[in-house]
């Protein structure tokens, strides 16, 4: 009886951690799309890659995790998200691999690359970087290419809402119902009492 308990206990505990982290995912999701900013929680961002020009490292559909950038030295090789100032990157979110970092007139200079891509990207400064990846969240990753999709979202957002909406109202019609019988009831007594 009490391993049973134990095991009660213990999926309760994970489908409330699963609900926290689809609830967090779906916060996530709605302020990039209302906003179009990832969300800052302590100093960490979220970042969704949209092309494929960081393959194979990082597929489209993967979410990566990145510390806001403070002011620290960056260097070759690492991932940066920042934010484009010149040609078709003016204005969007990029997540690309620095290939150099040169001081050109007392000002830092950083010049990124898609893996994928053959062109380096215009130099951009320490002022348009928004984040360093620190790595790649696989369950993030995964469980947003489910809600992307219809059936998905269908499956993990609406089924569960309508099995939540359903429940409440079944709740709700129990307890009416159950104020009734206690009406009657109470006619009941009081019919017996004047007798």
């Amino acid at each position: 009886m009490k391993v049973k308990n134990i095991i009660k206990q213990v999926l309760k505990g994970l489908l409330a951690t699963f609900i926290v982290l689809e609830v967090v995912l779906m916060c996530f999701i709605m302020i990039s799309k209302v906003t179009g900013k990832s969300p800052s929680l302590f100093g960490y961002q979220f970042y969704v890659i949209i092309t494929p020009s960081m393959e194979p490292e990082l597929h489209v559909g993967d979410v990566i995790l990145s510390k806001k950038y403070n002011g620290e030295q960056i260097k070759e090789e690492q991932v940066i998200t920042y934010l484009g100032k010149e040609g078709s990157y003016r204005g969007k979110v990029v997540t690309h691999e620095v290939v150099k970092v040169e001081e050109i007139n007392g000002e830092t200079q950083i010049t990124t690359k898609g893996l994928k891509n053959n062109l380096e990207d215009p130099s951009i400064t320490k002022e348009d970087v928004l984040g360093i990846m620190l790595h790649k969240t696989v369950v993030f990753g995964l469980v947003y290419r489910v809600i992307s999709s219809t059936p998905g979202f269908i499956l993990l957002i609406l089924l569960p809402l309508l099995v939540l909406i359903g429940s409440e109202i079944y709740r709700l019609a129990k307890i009416l119902h159950g104020d009734e019988d206690e009406e009657e009831d109470q006619q009941k007594g009081e019919a017996n009492d004047k007798s």
